[in-house]
């Protein structure tokens, strides 16, 4: 069981375990009731050590598997035994070939959302290389208490690098923020970016590539740009090379990175490693890559593009819940232990159309979902020097098969989690 004593919400390892003393309105332990009075959820120490240490494993595999597949166009063998994720990366990899991330690192920063089992281990479900949302909602959270300032700082530190990795004679490093536009729903956060990473928020309007490199105009003149955040995602980044419909994408921005006359972070190419198909792959990049066994455990995954496997779950919706592929671009789950009769010839007629496009997790079981002390993590880290996990992050309802509602920006129902001193 969780150990949440009333003073702060806390996950206890096994030789804690004692009962919920604090419940929010959400049921979420460590949010009080009262507005402005939330306490933290507490995550024990070696259990935010095991998280540390698994994301650093993962992430270090994953920069070695997109240097293998785009820098080097290999096929590794526990790709080729995947045709979906197989495909994902050959459509990537045929218009990124040759590139290699400016910094050496393609994993510059990502979120990473987990699932906190009842006694406090995590459960990877999905991470986010592309355009990871969540950190201004981070700083709101971390605002109430006496440690705001370390959101903010930790992305500044994310920065550090561009000292040393840039021969300019100008005393800063010029910075912008590739925003798809004010409509956008991740405006606001990606303004947030701009502001603690001292650059300045502009879109595919200001942006011109040029044979030296990417120019953003300012202040009526071309300014060329050391480092490019980009908050528009792989698939729209550059209709050159990805979608040739995209109205929010740089042309011939692909192309400079893989010439080196531009540094994107994150690099194009690391869009596939949202890919649900291919991030599942990442247990076995630890196994290939660097020979030892996973930290982490990873949520189980069905892919109903597999005929065999689209089959059984077709056949036992009642256990399941079918999200798409692509956690960017979610359809509404279906989730059977609650579906009507309707929902669940719906899902089946979705799924057999469109099978590649669907994935199914496990439905936690009815005493383990109904507990309170089950709750997702959206924590954020990264890679530049080394890898840095930030020391706190974004917790939330768990729905039945674990995962979270996407808009975490708004979320009304999201709580602080810290780790605890140890």
């Amino acid at each position: 069981m969780l150990n949440l004593p009333a003073s702060g919400a806390t996950l206890a390892g096994d030789s804690q375990r004692k009962s919920l003393s604090v419940a929010g309105p959400h049921g979420i332990p460590g949010v009080n009731s009262q507005a402005g009075d939330e306490l933290p959820v507490r995550m024990a120490a070696d259990q935010w050590e095991l998280t540390t240490l698994g994301l650093k494993q993962r992430f270090q595999a994953v920069d070695l598997f997109l240097t293998d597949v785009l820098t080097h166009q290999g096929t590794p063998e526990f790709l080729s035994r995947n045709p979906l994720a197989n495909a994902v990366v050959t459509r990537a990899a045929r218009s990124l070939a040759g590139a290699r991330p400016a910094i050496g690192s393609w994993t510059w920063m990502a979120s990473s959302d987990l699932v906190i089992r009842e006694n406090g281990d995590p459960v990877v479900l999905d991470h986010n290389f592309d355009c990871p949302a969540g950190l201004q909602r981070l700083s709101e959270l971390s605002g109430r208490s006496d440690i705001h300032e370390t959101v903010d700082l930790w992305l500044r530190s994310r920065l550090q690098f561009g000292w040393c990795s840039f021969e300019h004679q100008e005393d800063r490093l010029r910075v912008a923020v590739l925003d798809a536009g004010s409509f956008s729903p991740a405006y606001r956060e990606n303004e947030y970016l701009a502001t603690q990473l001292g650059g300045r928020l502009i879109s595919n309007r200001d942006v011109v590539v040029r044979g030296d490199g990417v120019y953003a105009a300012h202040h009526r003149q071309l300014e060329r740009l050391d480092l490019l955040i980009r908050r528009v995602e792989d698939a729209m980044l550059d209709p050159n090379c990805f979608r040739p419909d995209s109205l929010i994408g740089v042309p011939g921005l692909v192309r400079a990175c893989r010439e080196q006359q531009a540094c994107v972070l994150n690099p194009p190419g690391t869009g596939m490693m949202s890919n649900r198909a291919v991030s599942g792959l990442i247990p076995e990049m630890v196994r290939h890559y660097l020979g030892e066994d996973p930290l982490l455990a990873t949520a189980e995954l069905a892919f109903c593009g597999d005929p065999a496997t689209c089959g059984r779950v077709l056949e036992n919706l009642r256990q399941y819940a079918v999200r798409t592929v692509d956690p960017l671009h979610p359809a509404r789950p279906f989730f059977g232990s609650a579906a009507t009769a309707s929902e669940i010839s719906d899902i089946q007629t979705r799924v057999q159309r469109d099978p590649q496009n669907f994935v199914a997790r496990p439905l936690l079981s009815p005493l383990v979902a109904a507990t309170d002390r089950l709750f997702n993590l959206r924590v954020f880290s990264g890679v530049s020097s080394r890898f840095s996990l930030l020391p706190m992050g974004v917790g939330r309802p768990a729905q039945p098969d674990g995962g979270a509602t996407l808009a975490i920006i708004n979320d009304p129902a999201a709580f602080l989690v810290m780790p605890n001193a140890g």
